[in-house]
């Protein structure tokens, strides 16, 4: 009988080896992914806090040349004072607690209208949108007026260390605006075909804005031939003179340009007039040179002796402020009474320095034309202006009581006055 070959049954311990066999495989397929997890989390926050170191270098770095360029312009990095700006700020993320994050101290970097950083002590950063209120902008408008007044105030110290150029500069830019805009509207009357009246109004207020202009600077001479007068009657230093007289030639040189290139375009040779003088032509006639000379001459003489009335504290002078209006009133009146021969010039400055400018535009012609009238408005103004400041010293000033007499006798007239009043009431009593 053929033996059957039967399966073995097999023993229990041997399905608990494979239990525990499999239990051990899985115990280590779970450590090697924890360990994959653990790698992966070390690794990305390894990642991440390089990230954050190298944001935090550049951040630096750009506070650093954010207040480097703060210094000479703006703060825009704030150090704040949270009793002081609790209503300056109104923070979106209110959940948020950040005062017990950021602490007490912590500074705020603008970057737009809507966004700040908020980087505290411990060096932690706060992207926060923010809305600013009218306090806030108040402060930075203040803040930008002293950065303004800081500048102005190193530019002042500066200039204050060298008078003579601080004079040099009133001047230059006085007759700058003088000329420019007289000789503008000259352009623009020639173009346009105007009345010789506009021009009239337009070099008297151009006279009183130049006057304003170098007023405080320099006293507002804004003319070569009024500081002269001042040398020669002894109010004036020869170099502070020289320095004047540059400072108005240059200032009528530089005249020209924005003449020039407004009105360039539309000008020709015949308009030469407009940058300096010369003598008007009637019919086939024109003035002779003694009939010019006398005009240049009693034109800067009214002009010396009635703006010398005007500055004298002892002729009822009027405010300080009106004093430039007037002398462009007086300029108007000039024009409007000896300006049809020449062009009332009564100021050498204002002629000779726009003269110089127009010789690189016509050549020599301006100073040959008119039988070489050039000089006329550079020696006429010059002998009118002393004799005018001359006839106001030796006829008004002369027979006026000083400032301290005058003081004096208004002193002693309310004391008089006083003890009248004292003697008539004790009579009365």
């Amino acid at each position: 009988m053929p033996q059957i070959n039967r399966m073995r049954r097999p023993k229990v311990h041997s399905f608990r080896r494979i239990g525990i066999f499999s239990k051990k495989v899985g115990q280590v397929s779970m450590v090697y992914q924890n360990l994959a997890e653990s790698n992966f989390l070390s690794t990305s926050l390894l990642i991440s806090n390089r990230r954050y170191l190298k944001t935090n270098k550049r951040l630096t770095i750009w506070r650093r040349k954010y207040f480097c360029l703060s210094r000479l312009f703006i703060s825009l990095r704030m150090s704040l004072n949270w009793n002081r700006y609790s209503d300056a700020l109104k923070f979106a993320d209110g959940k948020r607690d950040f005062f017990r994050s950021a602490g007490t101290d912590f500074s705020v970097c603008l970057v737009s209208s809507s966004w700040v950083f908020i980087l505290s002590r411990e060096r932690k950063l706060f992207p926060l949108s923010v809305t600013f209120t009218d306090q806030f902008l108040e402060d930075r408008r203040i803040s930008i007026k002293r950065v303004s007044q800081k500048m102005e105030r190193a530019i002042r110290n500066c200039v204050r260390r060298k008078p003579l150029l601080t004079a040099f500069l009133g001047e230059c830019m006085g007759v700058f605006v003088l000329c420019a805009l007289g000789n503008a509207s000259v352009a623009q009357n020639l173009m346009i075909g105007g009345a010789f009246l506009d021009i009239n109004f337009g070099y008297g207020f151009a006279c009183a804005f130049g006057v304003y202009v170098s007023c405080a600077a320099s006293g507002g001479h804004i003319n070569p031939a009024v500081t002269i007068t001042e040398v020669i009657l002894g109010r004036l230093s020869i170099v502070t003179a020289l320095v004047y007289i540059c400072g108005q030639m240059l200032g009528g040189f530089l005249s020209g340009i924005p003449v020039f290139l407004v009105y360039g375009q539309f000008l020709d040779l015949l308009a030469a007039g407009v940058y300096s003088t010369y003598p008007t032509q009637y019919g086939y006639e024109s003035p002779t040179t003694g009939t010019l000379f006398a005009d240049q001459l009693f034109g800067t003489m009214f002009l010396v002796f009635i703006v010398s009335s005007i500055t004298d504290e002892r002729n009822s002078r009027p405010h300080s402020g009106f004093v430039p209006l007037l002398v462009g009133f007086v300029v108007m009146a000039i024009g409007m009474c000896f300006g049809s021969n020449c062009g009332y010039a009564i100021n050498p400055a204002r002629d000779l320095g726009p003269r110089l400018f127009s010789a690189f535009l016509y050549g020599s012609y301006v100073f040959t034309a008119a039988d070489y009238f050039f000089w006329i408005p550079i020696v006429a103004p010059i002998v009118g202006a002393f004799v005018g400041g001359f006839l106001y010293l030796v006829l008004i000033s002369a027979h006026l009581p000083d400032v301290e007499q005058e003081k004096r006798f208004s002193n002693n007239r309310i004391s008089n006055n006083d003890e009248t009043a004292v003697d008539e009431s004790a009579n009365n009593f």
